[in-house]
Order: structure tokens, then C-alpha cells, then sequence
């Protein structure tokens, strides 16, 4: 089943639930912002979405690794060839003298006391790039809905009406429920090893 372009979710939102078909009341640009806000906090609260980076570990090295700039959560690393996950350990630096642990420093870099030269493949949940009008989000078809109701839930709440604020209630009830669904999805994914560079979500 065909998913929806960015272009097909706005159009539904304006005929659907916003019954502004001729662009009256709102215009893509403000509505395309509240789709991409709906986007990354689906990623953040579901984990939809996930990358792997390598590393080089060398021994000795004593400089943070920096983290991905796209980066909402670690999942965890793999060291090359083997299958076994490296515990992730939030501990200060100043107690890294332990090997083969993966030392946090804060929220964008890490220490890795190797115990020889390796690579490493870290994987993690991103946090999207904002989507442009000609993209697809990479979601199923039903949990694209998702943002059309988020794009209501903010179009409804911009308006202090008490008919408009139960109406943003009502949408964001729906948006939430597929958020979790989407949740119990990506939950589900994670224990069907491996995970393939590159991995992009559903």
C-alpha cells in the first residue's frame, strides 16, 4: 500500500479536519512546521527510526568519540565480529580506567578504553530530518495519519475557542494512540537480530 507524500498528508488536513480547502485560514509553510514538530516528537516517543555509525577504538586514545548530532537514545554497539553487545555504563570519566565499557561524557561524546585496535558499530535511535513538501515520511500508511491529526491538534489549539481546544483534545487523543501503537511496533523490531547498517525504520 502506497504511502502518502508530505503533499497528500497537508491536503488531508486541510479537507479532513480543518475544512479549509482553499487555504483560507492556514498555509503550507505553517502547517509543514507542525507536521516536521509531529515528526521527530513521533521519534522521540516511539524510537521509529534507527541508524548505525562505525568507529574506530584504538588503544590508548583518551579523546571523546563524539556522539551522532542526530541522536535521540543509544541502543548499542557491536563490536566487529562479534555478536556479543557492549554494555553502555553513565559513569564520569574520571572512573574510565575500566576496559571494554563505553564511558558517556555528557550527552554528545563518549570514552572507550580499548583493549585493542577494533571498530566498533554503534547503533542508536536518530531524530529525523525535517521533511520538505515532495518527501515521504518513512511511516506505514496508517500511522501517517498520525500527523495529520498532530497538524490538527496544533491548528486547534492556536485558536482559544472552546469549541477549537476540544477539538485539539480530541486530535491529540488520536495522534497519541498511534503513537503508542507505533511504540509497541518499533519495541517489537528491536528483537529481530541483526540490525543492518543503515537501517532506516519501518
Amino acid at each position: 500500500m502506497a504511502r502518502y507524500t508530505v503533499r497528500e498528508l497537508l491536503d488531508k488536513a486541510y479537507s479532513d479536519f480543518l475544512g479549509d480547502t482553499k487555504h483560507q485560514l492556514w498555509d503550507d509553510t505553517t502547517l509543514l512546521s507542525f507536521l516536521n514538530d509531529g515528526y521527530v516528537d513521533m521519534a522521540q516517543i516511539s524510537k521509529f527510526t534507527q541508524k548505525q555509525t562505525i568507529y574506530d577504538f584504538l588503544v590508548g586514545n583518551s579523546t571523546p568519540y563524539t556522539l551522532p548530532q542526530d541522536l535521540i537514545e543509544i541502543n548499542f554497539f557491536i563490536e566487529s565480529g562479534k555478536d556479543v553487545k557492549t554494555p553502555i555504563d553513565r559513569v564520569s570519566p574520571l572512573n574510565s580506567n575500566e576496559q571494554d565499557k563505553i564511558l558517556l561524557v555528557g550527552m554528545d561524546s563518549f570514552l572507550f578504553n580499548a583493549k585493542e585496535d577494533t571498530q566498533a558499530i554503534l547503533t542508536y535511535w536518530n531524530e529525523p530530518d525535517d521533511l520538505l513538501i515532495t518527501d515521504t515520511p518513512e511511516l506505514p500508511k496508517t500511522y501517517q495519519m498520525a500527523l495529520v491529526h498532530y497538524i490538527s491538534y496544533r491548528a486547534y489549539k492556536k485558536d482559544q475557542s472552546t469549541t477549537n481546544l476540544e477539538a485539539s483534545a480530541m486530535h491529540y487523543k488520536e495522534y497519541m494512540d498511534k503513537v503508542h501503537q507505533l511504540s509497541d511496533i518499533a519495541f517489537k523490531s528491536l528483537q529481530q537480530e541483526p540490525l543492518h547498517t543503515d537501517f532506516q525504520g519501518f
